[in-house]
């Protein structure tokens, strides 16, 4: 094996409000064994000393660069762009403010991306905890160079999470900043519609991977994901995403879109958001060539009468041998590795 250069990794951290959590953030990326990394701290209005915090650590060693968004939109889409225009490294790293970075996570990815020096970005292995590693035996989900991981993305079944990847940072698209959630899912659809060169190295080892919170009682950032509000918010970029497709090659990924639309719209038939619910169906070209596109209509428009939903999904599985629409996909978030 060639010996490894010592190229400059950027870790950017978006913050709001993670004064209980930040601080074993940042010491995760102190602790790591490769030790040429940047760390770009971006504070997004915290109220509650999150930037003491920040400047905590930056005082102390002048790895961690602290910074604090000054312009709008607020946003964790921002404040990574605003990571990314001041990194200097030549790979870059998203994480969270309440992960943590395995001891090994970065000189373990400084590896593979040295090796593999054709490939924009490197995916790696994301494992769950709640309060303290290792209380979770989940994963993100599986990692396998067989999937087709566009079409995963599509039907939300999302392979890798915002810090599973290492990115060259001259391959790197920025965030979409009108997104309030989801900033990840749309940047990633955005770069594999982009045909970007990538590697998914599957290895778990616990000091190698990085480890997201979820379901904590400390405010975890995945809460609420399916309230009425965050749905609310978030489906204009539903909208502007999937209108992406209209100007691509997506003949194969058609099923796909088509399924996830039509479990979008009954998510947010679900929460009373009818006219979404709709609108998801209508805009797009997918549906209007699809020969059950009025059934499907008819289909969310009655949802909460159960009798004429059970019968609709029975005749489009029975008759027109389309069940796999409202299939979920084959794999799911939490999974055993």
């Amino acid at each position: 094996m060639p010996e490894r250069e010592n190229q400059l990794i950027s870790v950017i951290i978006p913050v709001y409000n993670r004064r209980k959590l930040l601080a074993e953030t940042l010491e995760s990326v102190l602790s790591q064994t490769y030790e040429n990394w940047e760390c770009i701290i971006v504070d997004d209005g915290s109220s509650d000393g999150s930037q003491d915090i920040a400047k905590k650590y930056a005082s102390k060693d002048p790895r961690y660069k602290f910074s604090e968004r000054k312009r709008l939109p607020k946003g964790a889409s921002t404040c990574r762009n605003i990571g990314i225009d001041s990194s200097v490294g030549e790979f870059v790293i998203f994480l969270d403010s309440d992960d943590i970075l395995g001891a090994e996570c970065l000189e373990y990815r400084i590896e593979k991306a040295q090796l593999l020096k054709d490939q924009d970005a490197i995916i790696f292995q994301t494992q769950l905890f709640t309060h303290k590693i290792g209380d979770s035996i989940h994963y993100w989900n599986k990692l396998t160079s067989e999937s087709n991981d566009l079409e995963r993305f599509i039907n939300f079944d999302m392979p890798w999470s915002i810090m599973g990847p290492i990115w060259r940072k001259n391959k790197l698209v920025y965030f979409n900043e009108n997104t309030p959630s989801m900033q990840d899912w749309e940047m990633h659809i955005r770069q594999l519609l982009s045909g970007m060169n990538y590697k998914i190295v599957a290895d778990h080892s616990p000091t190698n991977v990085c480890y997201c919170r979820v379901n904590g009682e400390l405010n975890s950032i995945g809460l609420n994901f399916h309230s009425k509000t965050k749905m609310l918010s978030r489906f204009p970029i539903l909208l502007e995403t999937f209108n992406i497709f209209s100007s691509k090659e997506v003949s194969k990924q058609t099923l796909a879109i088509n399924r996830y639309l039509l479990r979008m719209a009954i998510n947010y038939r679900k929460n009373d958001l009818t006219n979404e619910a709709t609108s998801l169906i209508g805009n797009f070209d997918y549906f209007k060539r699809n020969v059950h596109n009025r059934l499907i209509r008819f289909y969310i428009k009655n949802y909460d009468k159960t009798f004429l939903r059970r019968l609709i999904e029975v005749y489009v599985y029975k008759v027109l041998k389309k069940g796999n629409l409202f299939d979920p996909p084959t794999s799911y978030f939490l999974t055993h590795v």
